[in-house]
């Protein structure tokens, strides 16, 4: 079974590449039917580290997870190789991922991105919604939020806002920090509802809570 944190690091790879948020050009010919780029044939698009990422979460507990996610290729279907960094490389999973629409229900945002994910040859549908730092998946009726931390190798600090924005319009039912709180990254502040759901809001880098507009 993959993990939510494999498979979210996963699913943020596709979604940066279908972005455009890498920094090399390079031409695709997609052969997947359900692709964006499927009307137009041929389409440009950028990345950067082709074949291998690192990818680090904060979970909503707290707990950090390092993910490698090494990829052949940039076409559609995209066949991705994912595994925790602190595991034995025999343990990694070979994932098989397909762009498709998103489920509007989760969020109305052009950040989000839908796939269909196959793993162990059961295909399932997710969705993924990046908001800065923190990372919003939908899969299995289960919404999972991660906090993104900057790509080992470069500066090693933390990547985030002192901002945090709601994913979708919703009611704040609870606040869990008050005005002087010291607050780590990953640290629920917020909880609101939404579409029925209950949806914590975390930071996305530490400090101190200096005022509550609310």
């Amino acid at each position: 079974m993959l993990g939510t944190g494999e498979l979210t690091a996963a699913l943020l790879c596709a979604a940066e590449l279908m972005s455009g948020t890498h920094q090399q050009k390079h031409s695709i010919n997609s052969d997947d039917v359900h692709s964006p780029w499927a009307a137009l044939g041929q389409r440009e698009f950028t990345h950067s580290a082709l074949g291998h990422q690192h990818v680090a979460l904060v979970t909503s507990l707290g707990q950090s997870q390092k993910i490698d996610v090494s990829f052949s290729s940039t076409m559609f279907p995209l066949h991705v190789n994912v595994s925790a960094s602190n595991e034995n490389p025999l343990s990694s999973r070979n994932v098989v991922i397909k762009s498709r629409s998103p489920n509007p229900d989760h969020v109305s945002h052009p950040s989000l991105f839908g796939f269909q994910v196959t793993v162990d040859g059961v295909t399932s549908d997710a969705d993924i919604f990046l908001n800065k730092a923190e990372v919003h998946t939908f899969a299995g009726g289960v919404h999972i939020v991660h906090t993104r931390l900057k790509n080992e190798g470069t500066d090693g600090g933390h990547q985030g806002s002192n901002k945090i924005l709601a994913p979708m319009s919703g009611k704040i039912v609870k606040l869990t920090v008050a005005v002087g709180d010291k607050v780590e990254i990953g640290q629920p502040l917020v909880v609101m509802e939404a579409m029925k759901m209950e949806h914590t809001l975390k930071a996305s880098v530490a400090g101190t809570v200096e005022s509550i507009r609310y």
